[in-house]
């Protein structure tokens, strides 16, 4: 909002924003993000920046969203008490959804839970997503997102963090700040209003890292994260060491019913593995999956490939091979037991820092964001979060199983009909 579209707040109501809050208000990015603490007080921000903007833009379509309806309506029922103390004429339905009118100014409260399909096919003027790291990745990138674009409208997110995900992204984007992204972290001590005892005994009574997500707003681990961001940051930040003419490998995860499919090419000296290419697509008919897939390995001289071989995988193992016959390209079938132990050989590998990775690429957003789940009959599984992918994990992990294959000698050797000198 604008300067002026503040001080109009401020004859229209007797709140005053606190000093985060109004740094916050003020910024005039077209995506802004907020990772706050309890208790620093979003909802009246959040609330009172729609309440202005709907009386200074008149016509202006403002949508607020949550993980749930009841979450959403937080914000909504706000911004209707606001409009009940100015004394301003509102109409207000609460079915099927809750929408507040102002002359020709709308203000909606939607819910994002599932996939969010109930949202496609809408558009707005400012859209504000709150608790935005419980939102799935999906329904920001694939469906809240797109509502903006024939409106170029702006990006609020709001919430506590929960691990790496969307929420982080933009987050860590909107650090470096600018007209397109800018993003605040606001710790529950800087509201001026908050007990700092009250804060005080929250952290004697929780766990340090669920205290640091809750009331200081630092991005951690999520309790169900397989992966620490400390490793994953860790693999960012590894810098690479292997000759230019280190043996090459790649890890291929073939894509299943929406998802896609992911290569993961790394040079390696049998102990480490650092990333040099990673990619992923889909929609594409198998054929040219495999031609894609083998004009990476072709491209990259990739020795020797790890590649799913599990249901459809099988005959695509067969083409790809016949498609790239300079590299050896080794099968792999998931199963209950094989892939914990493929994920827990990645994840040993991140833990020992043997890995490194392309700094904000995709597989690090993936990794951040796999889970582990515990089922009824009491087994652990891992998957990507719902909403969420794992392909790269996996073509980063088979890739990992392929630099445990490659040998290592002084002589030269052969792979694939391909002479290549081992390290």
């Amino acid at each position: 909002m604008t300067k002026e579209e503040l001080d109009l707040l401020e004859t229209l109501t007797s709140w005053r924003p606190h000093p985060g809050q109004r740094e916050f208000m003020l910024c005039g990015s077209k995506i802004k993000v907020a990772a706050c603490g309890r208790r620093w007080g979003k909802t009246q921000a959040a609330a009172h920046e729609a309440a202005a903007i709907a009386v200074a833009r008149p016509g202006c379509v403002q949508t607020i969203i949550a993980p749930t309806y009841d979450q959403s309506k937080i914000i909504f029922d706000a911004a209707e008490s606001i409009f009940v103390e100015a004394k301003k004429r509102i109409r207000v339905t609460r079915t099927p959804y809750p929408k507040l009118t102002l002359g020709k100014s709308v203000i909606t409260a939607r819910s994002a839970d599932g996939t969010g399909f109930g949202l496609r096919g809408r558009s707005a003027d400012r859209i504000v997503i709150d608790e935005a790291s419980y939102v799935r990745d999906d329904v920001i990138t694939d469906v809240i997102s797109p509502m903006l674009a024939d409106r170029n409208g702006t990006l609020v997110m709001l919430g506590t963090p929960n691990g790496r995900n969307e929420f982080y992204n933009r987050f860590v984007r909107g650090q470096t700040p600018s007209p397109e992204i800018a993003s605040f972290r606001y710790p529950s001590t800087s509201n001026p209003h908050i007990s700092a005892e009250y804060i005080e005994r929250q952290r004697n009574r929780m766990p340090p890292a669920r205290f640091a997500a809750e009331y200081e707003a630092v991005f951690g681990d999520s309790e169900d994260a397989v992966f620490p961001l400390a490793d994953i940051e860790k693999a960012e930040l590894r810098p690479h060491s292997l000759p230019p003419d280190a043996p090459v490998v790649a890890g291929i995860d073939w894509a299943r019913r929406g998802d896609y499919t992911a290569v993961c090419v790394a040079r390696t000296d049998g102990e480490t593995a650092e990333v040099v290419f990673e990619e992923r697509f889909n929609h594409l008919p198998w054929s040219e999956q495999v031609e894609r897939v083998s004009a990476v390995l072709e491209e990259h001289n990739v020795i020797y490939a790890a590649a799913d071989a599990t249901g459809v995988g099988d005959p695509l193992l067969e083409y790809l091979r016949q498609s790239a016959p300079k590299t050896e390209i080794e099968g792999f079938t998931f199963t209950a037991q094989s892939k914990p132990a493929l994920i827990d050989s990645l994840a040993l590998a991140l833990s020992k820092g043997t890995v490194s990775l392309p700094e904000g690429g995709r597989t690090s957003s993936e990794l951040a964001d796999y889970k582990s789940e515990r089922t009824k009959s009491g087994n652990l599984t891992t998957n990507a979060a719902a909403g969420s992918h794992d392909d790269t994990v996996i073509a980063l992990a088979l890739a990992l199983r392929a630099s445990k294959s490659v040998p290592r000698c002084s002589a030269v050797g052969t792979i694939g009909g391909r002479k290549y000198k081992y390290i």
